[in-house]
This record gives C-alpha cells, structure tokens and sequence, in this order.
C-alpha cells in the first residue's frame, strides 16, 4: 500500500490546551460567496477540499450547500455583518490555484478512499479529485499535478481505514476524530476534516470487524477528546463513544465551520429577565431539542429565528456549548438578537453529545474522575456560553443515575438544573445539603421527550395536569422534535393561548427553562442562585440635598437599597423638599457572578449612574418616566465603586435601581450586594511582585504560590475562586512562600488571588 509524505503547511489554525475545538484565523472582510446545492458529487468533494485548503490559512471562501428549508444563502453573512461577492465555485477555483499544489484522485470503486484523500489533503496541499474531472483539472488553466492516485489501491474498506490507522493516526492530533459517510457528505463538514488534517473514518460499531478498529482508534484519544461529525447510526455510535469518555460533536452537514470558527471569540449573554414569583399554579416550559448538533443551530434554528412569533412565548434554544470554539459569532448573535423569552441552554449532554450512564458502567473504559472532569469542562464552557440548565439524555429515553447526577451537582456550581428522558418520572435532588460546596441540583423528567406536534403538546400537558388541586405548583417541561413542522415559536404560541384562557384561564403560566428550575429550586428551598458569592453589605450612602443640583445638603443615611416610590408632593426625607430635591447615593456594589451586566435606573425625572468611575447612564436631561440601561463587565466578588444621582423638579418622583447578566435575574439590587463606606477588597492596582503560581511535579493537584520581595510586614491573604467567582480555599499567613491542596477539584481554570491591605494580584491558573 501506499505511504504519502506531508509537505510543510503555512496553517494559522491554533489549538490551545484545555480549548475543545481549534481555532482558525479571522476570517476575510470580504467572502468568495459560491453555491454547491447543485453541484455534482465528483464536484462536492473538490470544492469542499478547495474550501478546506484556502480557508485553513485564512477563511476566504464562504458556501451554501441548503435548499428552501435552510437558513438562506447570505442569512449568516448578513447577520454577522460580513460582505461577500458572488461567484461561481470554477471561478473560485480559477482565482485560488496558485494556492493548491496537486491532486488526489480517489477511487469511485471503492468510494471509501474519498476520507483517505481527505486525511491526505492537508499535508499534500492537494484537491480531491474524481477520475472524470482528472482530464479537465490537468489541462489549462489548472495545469494540476497528480499527486497521488488512490485507483486500485485498497480491495476493501476496511483495508482503506487500517491504512488510516497505521500511516496517519499518529501524525494527528488524537483530541479529534472525525465520522463521515463518503457517499452522503460529499461536502458539509469534509471542508473542516481537509482543512484540519485530522482523521476521517466511517467505522458501524455494530459491524464485528468495524467495531474493532473503531475501538482501536477511540482507545487511543486521550481525555477529553471528542468525536465530530455523526455515525451509521445514533445510539450504536454515541454509546459507543461514551464507553470510552468521549462524546460526539454533531456536526456532519455543517457547512462553514472554518468560516465561524474564526469569528472573535467575545460571547456577551442576554441578561436573564426576572424570575416570575412562585404561586399554586401550573408551571410550563418548552424546550425545542437537537440543538446539539452545529448543523442544526447553523441551517434550522437559524430559521426558526426569524419567525415572527418568537419572542411572544418563553422558549428553551437547545445549542451546543462547543459553539464557543466551533461558532462563537453566531452564539453571540443568538444572545445578542434574543428577546427576554428566549432562554438559551445545552443539548444533550454538556459539551458533547454523550449518554453519561455509560461513562460508569461496570465494563467502561473510564471512570467516575472521567465523568467528573467531562461535567466541569462543561461547566467551563456552559459559563463561556451564557447556559444553566442542560438536557441529559442517557438514550432516547432514559433517566439519570444517581451517581451521574451527584457527579453534575458536585461540579456544576453555577448549574440551575438537569432535564431527563425518563417521560414523567419523578423529580430528583442530587447533592447533599451537608457540603456547601455542592450544588443542589434539581433533576426534573421531561413531561414529553420528543413532541411531534400541537396535539402531542396537548396529549401531554393534560396528561400531566391531572390530579391537580391548586395547593401547591406543578412543573412541566415540554421539549419538541424541531423537524415536526408545528414545533416552533408559532406552535408553543399556539398552546399558549390555549392554556391561558377559556376553562385553563388563571391556571397555567409559561416559562423559561432557567425560570422553572429557579421556581423548582424555591418551591424545595434551595437556591435560586447558585454558584453565586454573597454578600453582606449594609446598604449604600445616600446624601439628601434641596435643590435639584445638589444646591444645600440637608442629610445623609444608610438606603437598603434604591426603590424609591414617592408619589406626588411627598418628601423623600424629613427637612428635605417634596419637590426640587437631589440625591446623590455612594458606596460600592459586588456582583454575584462574573460577566457583563446590565444596570437599570428607573426614575422621574433624570440622573446618572456610575459603575468602578465609569459613567454607564447618563439621562440627566430625561423628561418623561423611563427606564435606563448600561451596561459593564464585573468579576464575582469585587467590590466596585458605585454612585447614583438622581434630582426631582416637580410632580412624580420614584427612583429604582436594578441588575441583571446572563447568570443574574434581573432584580432590585439587594442590600447584601451594596456596601457603605470603603471597600475591604484592593483592585489590581498595586500588584504583588514576583507572584510564581506552578504544579508540584510529584503531587498530583498540589500548587505552590511563591511572592517575590515580601518582607512578611502585611498579613497575606491566599484565595483559590472557580470560574464562576466562588470561593473554593483561603489560606493566611506571612510567609513568602505557600502551599495549596486543589487535589478534590476537578481540572479546569481557577483563579488565584494575593493581597494584602496594600497590594493585590490575581492569576489565572489552569488545573491539570
């Protein structure tokens, strides 16, 4: 058999460790726009390679492969505001040829050489080529050398994977391999697996000889490694791949993923509306599924996007967290074009798509450490993503193992909960309420897994409606088949209306998925806020003035917090006028969770508010009442500088400050997150010097943090935060030198701070 050498690459593609999927360069200003839904095979597999080829070293050419169903030609290029030219893929081909080196026919009689080429192309710089385009791509103006023929080479396809196994696999990079069907996609994701040189197979693991190469493969990829692309078929690949702690990327009919995946990788989430209050009523939520696949968020959901009902019905999006490595602009537009009734969260089952029961069988590859590291990754990157509830399927219709959902809730710290395939089963807690640093964590049975329609919606809500009494609330969950032509924002209006009059007026409320764990979580006091730090503050300082710019200081007192409704001719304070009045509130604010957030001053009238002496708000001209937004990004647990001014001239006057981020509900800013007078905690300003953070070589999870040019004079304050700003270790002392247990945490990003009352310095370090 054959052994092709690889030729030098001039690939910009990075691949950072801890990072699931690589990143490539930014894509062009301006993309080669061209159509391949009406190519022939032999032509889908050159142009995809071409696409992989020129795109690997910077994306250039940007294609569509959909028809009337799909999102729309330039749908994608229009919304991530990226220009483009029309042209025709020979003519593409035409302009890039300097940048090609050669050819690779394949085989049409064994079709299966098509992946072998496509493993082959990176190093060879060279284009897939089918023996009937060979006389066309020779001669002018292409003038392509052969650089490897593939014809009659390999007697089975079997043979052709082998070969992969032995020539290539240990020239790749084994977090990735890459599943794809030589006769179905021709091109899709094929431009991905060209442009990264990665592995392609197409392995049926219920096929005895195929499942022991597959097998082979897969017990070779270290943790953390994923699969893209898809399987002969679902449940027979993805357990398989479980077995060994590796889940699929569903990603086989993605088309442009070189394009996306180099898109800036700066993701602000929607900030999460206010959770509605808790009463005796029926609560629903609907999710719509499949969202795991990138094909899916890239081609159908993009669609349903654009329907004119979304937003009039609280709807769970299904994507896939990966979208912080594989589609980061298009995750962003989704959060960036969501109202307050779409409500993002994780396909099945995190990162990947994996059935986690199987991660802990008794014949399993990996073990429960496996398991635990695979939900912190996704922890990591459901953070990334703006996510808080996950669906977990372990199969189509199975429910959670207690040892899978304990694992979730000991490593999910901002988690607000799990759905589970069990149709109807009971509601689960898991974690002990003995372990502060353990989420409780609320798994909740899907009422239907896989809606196929209005009546199945119907079917099921009654279903599980009856028996109720209005002395206490139920909760539903409701997730939809997304290729049913009624699951979409117009359908789940559809059972809106019908269940919020007639004979169901007053009894059912809809709701996000975020929103029915925080009600579940407060109907079973836990809560509603997990992963968050508290705080303890006593209020903010507020400054009384007559006049309506601070003209005479009448008073200063301690306000719990801002909202402030005093009607008409009312003081706010006593010796303080009714009308023309100031106010001038300072102190400091300490977010729960790290992100951006939005801040809302609502208010008669006009003022101003700044965050750490940033002017956010500026409306002090308003005259009519109005709600003001603006908006910053804060860390978990820093205390900022907050002032808030505000003046009433006549009539009305009320003044209310609230909050909200991706991870925060919108809310009035409570007292325990506003603090009077100056702040315990030091910016990095002043920064230590010399702060070493390193991992013992002999002792597994042990780090040492070493301070240069400490003299011992200030006591040193150690503390370790998780990602999502949570405390994990403090640690105090004088020394210059210290050592850290992280031994029970899972591996991942943490954040490490060193201060005194004079100096501070915050590292990040990532935990292997």
């Amino acid at each position: 058999l054959l052994t092709f050498c690889c030729l030098s690459a001039k690939a910009q593609i990075t691949w950072p460790e801890g990072q699931l999927l690589p990143s490539f360069p930014a894509p062009a200003a301006t993309q080669d726009h061209i159509y391949l839904n009406s190519n022939t095979g032999e032509e889908m597999y050159l142009f995809s390679s071409l696409k992989g080829l020129i795109n690997r070293v910077q994306p250039r050419i940007f294609s569509y492969e959909g028809d009337d169903h799909a999102e729309g030609a330039f749908t994608w290029l229009n919304s991530l505001g990226i220009g483009y030219n029309q042209t025709t893929p020979w003519a593409a081909l035409t302009k890039y040829k300097s940048e090609i080196s050669g050819i690779i026919i394949y085989d049409p009689n064994q079709i299966h050489t098509v992946n072998l080429a496509t493993v082959m192309a990176k190093g060879l710089n060279a284009l897939i080529v089918a023996p009937s385009l060979l006389n066309r791509l020779t001669a002018a103006p292409y003038n392509f050398q052969v650089l490897a023929d593939l014809r009659g080479q390999f007697s089975s396809h079997l043979q052709v994977y082998q070969h992969i196994y032995d020539n290539y696999w240990n020239d790749t990079d084994k977090r990735l391999l890459i599943s794809l069907s030589p006769q179905n996609h021709k091109g899709s994701l094929r431009e991905y697996a060209v442009a990264l040189g990665e592995a392609v197979i197409w392995l049926d693991p219920k096929k005895s000889n195929e499942s022991t190469l597959l097998n082979k493969f897969l017990a070779d990829m270290p943790a953390g490694a994923n699969c893209m692309g898809w399987w002969p078929e679902e449940a027979p690949g993805v357990e398989r791949t479980s077995y060994y702690g590796i889940t699929t990327i569903a990603s086989d009919f993605s088309t442009n993923l070189t394009f996306h995946s180099g898109l800036p990788r700066t993701i602000t989430p929607h900030p999460m509306p206010a959770k509605p209050a808790l009463e005796n009523k029926i609560y629903v939520a609907f999710i719509i599924s499949d969202g795991d696949n990138l094909q899916y968020v890239e081609h159908r959901m993009r669609r349903f996007w654009d329907d004119t009902n979304r937003g009039s019905v609280p709807i769970g999006w299904t994507i896939s967290p990966a979208m912080v490595d594989a589609m980061p602009g298009a995750l962003n537009y989704f959060h960036q074009s969501s109202t307050d009734n779409d409500n993002l969260i994780s396909g099945p089952s995190g990162y990947g798509y994996t059935y986690p029961n199987y991660w802990l069988k008794s014949s399993s590859h990996v073990d429960s450490e496996a398991l635990a590291d695979f939900v912190a990754k996704t922890e990591e990157y459901n953070v990334a993503a703006g996510i808080r509830v996950i669906t977990v399927w372990n199969t189509i219709t199975n429910g959670i193992d207690d040892a899978v959902g304990i694992s979730f809730a000991g490593n999910s710290p901002s988690l607000l909960g799990l759905t589970a395939q069990n149709t109807g089963g009971n509601l689960s807690i898991y974690g002990s309420n003995r372990d502060p640093n353990v989420n409780q964590l609320p798994g909740q049975p899907l009422s239907c897994n896989y809606c196929t329609g209005e009546q199945a919606m119907i079917d099921h809500i009654d279903r599980y409606s009856e028996g109720w009494t209005g002395n206490a609330p139920r909760f539903l969950i409701i997730q939809g088949n997304p290729w049913n032509s009624e699951i979409n924002p117009t359908g789940f209006k559809n059972m809106q209306n019908r269940y919020t009059s007639g004979v169901h007026a007053g009894k059912y409320v809809f709701v996000r998925p975020d929103h029915i764990f925080q009600l579940i979580r407060e109907y079973k006091n836990l809560t509603i806020n997990p992963g968050s730090i508290d705080g303890d503050g006593e209020g903010l300082t507020g400054t009384y003035f007559n006049g309506s710019n601070f003209e005479t200081k009448i008073a200063s007192r301690i306000d719990p917090c801002i909202n402030f409704d005093w009607g008409n001719n009312i003081s706010p304070m006593e010796n303080v006028n009714n009308d023309n009045f100031s106010i001038r509130w300072t102190g400091y604010v300490m977010p729960r969770y790290s992100g951006t957030y939005t801040f809302y001053l609502t208010c008669y009238r006009g003022g101003k508010l700044w965050i750490n002496n940033e002017l956010i708000i500026d409306k002090w001209t308003a005259i009519t009442p109005d709600t003001y937004t603006g908006t910053i990004a804060l860390t978990a647990g820093e205390k900022y500088d907050l002032k808030l001014e505000y003046f009433d001239s006549r009539g009305s006057a009320n003044c209310k400050l609230e909050w909200a981020s991706g991870f925060q509900s919108r809310e009035i800013i409570p007292q325990s997150h506003l603090f009077q007078g100056q702040s315990v905690d030091i910016k990095d300003v002043n920064f230590v010097p010399e702060v070493k953070v390193y991992s013992s070589r002999s002792e597994k999870g042990i780090v040492h943090v070493e301070i240069g040019d400490y003299s011992g004079n200030e006591e040193m304050n150690i503390a370790v935060y998780d990602v999502c700003g949570k405390i994990l270790l403090k640690q105090t002392g004088r020394e210059a030198k210290y050592q850290l247990d992280l031994s029970r945490y899972s591996q991942g990003i943490y954040l490490i701070s060193v201060c005194t009352a004079n100096y501070s310095k915050t590292v990040r370090y990532i935990l292997r």
